[in-house]
């Protein structure tokens, strides 16, 4: 049996690469090994590279939502704070005569203050 081959990993690179969103299989591929001796010998880099990634990923959302992207506060919102996009229906039928755009009108004023709907003062 052959004396396994002596590859010059580097923690700290491992971790960058990790940070950067590379694969194991890309990190064993730039090495030249196989991907199981990145998997097991440096979980501990892969997984604090990451961990970092993940936080530099959301700092730069969060200043792209300060900066006024209404997608990255559309998502954020969804993501971070739990918030829905919700639909009103109304399930009513109303006469088609004249004046019927008012009375449909006036039920959903009815149907939006039922549910508390209330106006914000948006933030200068």
């Amino acid at each position: 049996m052959s004396r396994p081959k002596d590859y010059d990993i580097k923690n700290d690179k491992v971790e960058y690469l990790a940070k950067l969103g590379c694969t194991n299989k890309e990190i064993a591929d730039f090495y030249g090994c196989d991907e199981s001796l990145i998997r097991h010998s440096y979980s501990v880099f892969l997984t604090k590279g990451r961990q970092h990634g993940k936080i530099r990923l959301r700092q730069l959302q969060w200043r792209a939502g300060e900066a006024g992207n209404i997608a990255m506060l559309i998502w954020l919102g969804k993501n971070i704070l739990g918030q829905v996009d919700k639909t009103h229906t109304i399930e009513e039928t109303v006469a088609v005569e004249d004046g019927s755009k008012k009375v449909l009108l006036k039920k959903l004023i009815e149907h939006i203050d039922a549910d508390n709907i209330i106006d914000v003062d948006p933030v200068p």
